[in-house]
C-alpha cells in the first residue's frame, strides 16, 4: 500500500498527553490509550448527536452538521467521518451522495463493475487517494508505479495541456478495458475534482484514532480533557470561553481563579475538598479558606437547575458589606444552570460531578509564567496567603508587576478572603511601593488625604462578569447573553435551546454572541456563522446576497439578532438569514470571535 509519512506539530497531542496526566492525578491511574477497544457505543451516541466541541478534527460546524446525518457506529464510519468534510470530497460530489447512502434513502451504486472492489467501503464514492491509485490500476490499466505517478500529478495544480495529457491518458486506458466513454469521461472528473484535497486513508485513519481519544476522553474524563484543552490554546475552532460554557452546559463547574486555589494552570479540583497540595501547609487558615459545609460560599453546594422565575443565577446579590454571619462578599456562588435548562437536552449521556475545573493563573492577564511561578512557590513555601496584604509582602520585589496585581483582584482571586475587590485596590500600591511612595506624594501635594477607603460601590454580577472576560477571556459565571436576555425576549429572539423544536420553513429570529465566522472557499461565497447564547449554540448560513446588504454589521459587531427562516434535515437544523442587525445599547464583550476560510 501507499506509505504516507506526515511530522505534524499538533497541540491535541500535547492536550491528550496532559489529560491524561490529570486523570491520573484524579482517579491513580493512567488510562493506557493503546488498550481501547474503538467500539464503546456511548462514544459513537455522543458523536452522532454532534456533541464534540473540544474533539480532534471532527468539532467543526461542517463535522456537528454532518455527524446527525451520518451517525458513526464504528471506527470505520469515523475514518470516513474525518475524510468526508475535505475540500476534495465536496468538489468530487461525494458528500451528498454518500450521506444518503449510508441511511439508506438511495441504493449503493457503481458507475462500473470494477468500481466496486475499489469502492464498496465507502458506499460507491470516492474518498481516499489510495482509491484512485486502484482506479488508475484496476480501471485505467495503469501499472502501479504509473499509477501512484497519475495521483501524484493529479495532486498538483497543473496547466490545461498537462491536464489533457493526462485524461487521454486515463481515458484511453479506460476504453481499452471495456469503459465506456461516458462512464470514463464522469470518472476522470471524479478524480480530479478530488485528487488536490483528498486524504490518504492511513491519514484520515490515524486522525481518527485521535478523533475517538478525544471523545473518548470528553465522554468519560471531561474536566481533565477540558483543563488539557485550555492549557494548550491556541488551538482547535473555538475560544476558550466557548470550552468553558460547553463544560458548564453539562452540568460540570468551572471556578474562578483563586489565590489559594489555583495552579499555574487550568487544573481539576476536588468539590468540597480542601486545599490543593500547590497551596502548602500553614496554620492559621481563615475561616474561608477551610471546605465550606453547604450553605455556605466557600465550596459550593451541588449544581441544582435555577428555579422558575429566577433570571438564571439564584441567589441573594452580593453587597458591599456582607449581613453579619453571612458569606464574604466576592465569594460568589457557583454558576447554576440556566432557568429551564435541562442537561438531559443536550446529551443523555452521565456526565462526571466529583471534580471541577479550577481557572489557572494561566488565564490571568500580565501575569506571566514567572508571576504565575512564583505566586505558587511561594504558596508551598509559606503556605496559604492569608490576606491580601500578606500576598503583598510576600510577593513584593518578585516578578510580578503592579498591573498583574491588579487583574488578580479584579478577576476575583482574593474574594474567599473575604475583603470587597474596590477596599483591596484602595492605597494598595502604597503597601506595594513602600512607605516611600506615601512621602513622596506628601512632598508633592499640599492635601492631606485620609487613606481609610470610602464607601465605594459595589461589583455586580455584571460588573464581574465583563471583568473576567476582560481578564481571562472567559467567565465561570453567567454568560454575556444573560444580561441581554430580557431585551431579547423584546425583541423576540427564541432561545437557542427552542431552535431544534421549531418547525421546518418557520420564520424565526435567533440572537446570540458571535464564536465563528467562516467562508469556505468551496461554499460559493456562502457565509455561515455560530450565534451562543447561554443554553446552547446555532449556526446561521448567510447567502452572498444577503451577506452584501448586511457586510458591515456581520462582520464587526460581537452581538447579532438574525432574522430568517428554520432549516431542518436529519436531526440538523440551521437558519437561513434574510435579516441581520446588531444587538444595542449592550457594552462591547472583549470576546472575539474565531473566523475561519
Amino acid at each position: 500500500g501507499l506509505i504516507k509519512m506526515d511530522m505534524l506539530g499538533l497541540r491535541t497531542l500535547s492536550v491528550v498527553a496532559e489529560a491524561l496526566d490529570l486523570i491520573r492525578d484524579t482517579t491513580g491511574a493512567r488510562p493506557d490509550l493503546d488498550a481501547l477497544t474503538l467500539n464503546d457505543p456511548a462514544v459513537y451516541e455522543m458523536c452522532g448527536e454532534a456533541d464534540t466541541i473540544g474533539v480532534f478534527q471532527i468539532e467543526s460546524r461542517a463535522q456537528m452538521q454532518t455527524l446527525p446525518r451520518t451517525r458513526p457506529r464504528t471506527f470505520n464510519d469515523l475514518v470516513v467521518e474525518v475524510a468526508i468534510i475535505r475540500p476534495g470530497p465536496i468538489q468530487g460530489n461525494a458528500v451528498h451522495p454518500y450521506i444518503r447512502r449510508k441511511q439508506g434513502r438511495e441504493s449503493v451504486t457503481y458507475a462500473h463493475p470494477l468500481l466496486e472492489p475499489i469502492l464498496r467501503d465507502t458506499l460507491g464514492v470516492i474518498l481516499y487517494q489510495e482509491q484512485i491509485i486502484e482506479i488508475a490500476m484496476q480501471v485505467a490499466g495503469m501499472k502501479p508505479g504509473r499509477a501512484d505517478g497519475f495521483r501524484r500529478a493529479m495532486t498538483r495544480h497543473l496547466n490545461r495541456v498537462e491536464m489533457s495529457s493526462l485524461e487521454d491518458e486515463f481515458v484511453s486506458g479506460c476504453l481499452a478495458n471495456g469503459v465506456p466513454r461516458s462512464v470514463a469521461d464522469q470518472l476522470f472528473t471524479a478524480v480530479q475534482g478530488f485528487a488536490v484535497y483528498g486524504f490518504c486513508r492511513s491519514h484520515a485513519a490515524a486522525f481518527a484514532r485521535t478523533s475517538y481519544e478525544t471523545a473518548w476522553m470528553k465522554l468519560h474524563h471531561p474536566v481533565e480533557f477540558a483543563c488539557g484543552l485550555l492549557n494548550n490554546q491556541p488551538m482547535g475552532f473555538y475560544h476558550p470561553s466557548v470550552l468553558v460554557e460547553d463544560l458548564k452546559r453539562h452540568g460540570l463547574r468551572a471556578l474562578p481563579v483563586d489565590i489559594n486555589r489555583s495552579d499555574v494552570r487550568c487544573m481539576p479540583e476536588l468539590v468540597g475538598g480542601s486545599l490543593p497540595a500547590s497551596a502548602g501547609v500553614r496554620d492559621g487558615i481563615p475561616e474561608p479558606l477551610k471546605p465550606a459545609s453547604a450553605g455556605t460560599r466557600g465550596i459550593p453546594e451541588p449544581l441544582k437547575p435555577a428555579s422558575a422565575g429566577t433570571r438564571g443565577i439564584p441567589g441573594p446579590p452580593r453587597a458591599e458589606t456582607p449581613p453579619a454571619g453571612g458569606p464574604p462578599f466576592g465569594s460568589r456562588p457557583l454558576p447554576l444552570l440556566p432557568t429551564n435548562f435541562s442537561v438531559s437536552a443536550l446529551s443523555t449521556l452521565p456526565v462526571k460531578t466529583e471534580h471541577a475545573m479550577r481557572i489557572g493563573f494561566n488565564y490571568v492577564r500580565d501575569l506571566g509564567e514567572e508571576g504565575r511561578q512564583a505566586i505558587v512557590a511561594d504558596r508551598k513555601s509559606g503556605g496559604p496567603f492569608l490576606s491580601f496584604d500578606d500576598f503583598l509582602s510576600r510577593l513584593r520585589g518578585g516578578p510580578i508587576s503592579p498591573r498583574a496585581v491588579r487583574n488578580l483582584v479584579m478577576v476575583g482571586a482574593f474574594d474567599a478572603l473575604g475583603s470587597p475587590r474596590r477596599a483591596l485596590l484602595w492605597g494598595w500600591q502604597e503597601r506595594w511601593h513602600g512607605a516611600g511612595l506615601r512621602k513622596g506624594i506628601d512632598r508633592q501635594s499640599e492635601l492631606r488625604l485620609d487613606g481609610t477607603a470610602p464607601e465605594l460601590p459595589r461589583i455586580d454580577d455584571f460588573d464581574a462578569n465583563q471583568l473576567e472576560y476582560r481578564i481571562s477571556d472567559l467567565s465561570t459565571g453567567h454568560h454575556l447573553i444573560h444580561f441581554c436576555r430580557d431585551r431579547l425576549r423584546e425583541l423576540g429572539a427564541v432561545e437557542t435551546n427552542k431552535v431544534p423544536r421549531i418547525p421546518n420553513n418557520q420564520r424565526v429570529r435567533v440572537a446570540g454572541l458571535v464564536i465563528t465566522r467562516q467562508a469556505p472557499a468551496t461554499a460559493n461565497k456562502i457565509r455561515f456563522f455560530t450565534l451562543e447564547d447561554e443554553f446552547g449554540q446555532v449556526n446561521v448560513t448567510i447567502k452572498p446576497e444577503v451577506y452584501a446588504k448586511y457586510r458591515q454589521v456581520a462582520n464587526r459587531q460581537p452581538i447579532l439578532i438574525i432574522d430568517g427562516v428554520m432549516q431542518r434535515q436529519d436531526g440538523v437544523h440551521s437558519v437561513l438569514a434574510s435579516h441581520i442587525e446588531a444587538l444595542t445599547g449592550v457594552p462591547r464583550p472583549a470576546q472575539r470571535s474565531h473566523d475561519y476560510r
